[in-house]
């Protein structure tokens, strides 16, 4: 369940984090978090298929989840880069928010590249790979930091 993360990590930076633009970074994983919840109730379209107004729902919940966690990561670098105490996290967590945008734009240039439409699937779990890993080094260093 990674809206749980989502909403876990919110107090925790809001917390452990002084920097300017840390609100912002809450918003946007709360966005990941409500995205990421109500995803499962607007299923995909069978690829090939006619677009339904609930496969569109899922795609523009899935811009949201997976856009949301992308610039939270972003963000955060941007805060942590004025941080004094989490200052090393920053580079860290640039990477894998750009990461995470580069995955989510091959993501949608498979919806209309054939050639790269069969890799989908793989392309998805990296970006969760990769958005699980940011939301587990942040979520280590709440921990550490309370």
């Amino acid at each position: 369940m990674p809206q749980v993360a989502g909403v876990a990590l919110a107090p925790g930076l809001t917390t452990a984090v002084n920097g300017h633009g840390r609100i912002q970074v809450v918003v946007l994983l709360l966005v990941f978090a409500l995205a990421r919840a109500l995803i499962s109730w607007y299923p995909m379209d069978v690829p090939g298929a006619q677009r339904t107004s609930t496969g569109r729902t899922h795609g523009l919940l899935a811009i949201a989840a997976f856009g949301g966690a992308a610039l939270a990561a972003l963000r955060l670098a941007r805060v942590l880069g004025g941080e004094t105490q989490w200052h090393a996290l920053a580079p860290f967590s640039a990477t894998l928010g750009w990461i995470m945008a580069a995955l989510l734009l091959v993501m949608a240039l498979a919806r209309s590249i054939p050639a790269v439409r069969s890799a989908f699937g793989g392309i998805e779990r990296g970006f969760y790979l990769t958005a699980i890993a940011w939301f587990a080094m942040i979520g280590f260093a709440c921990v550490l930091a309370g």
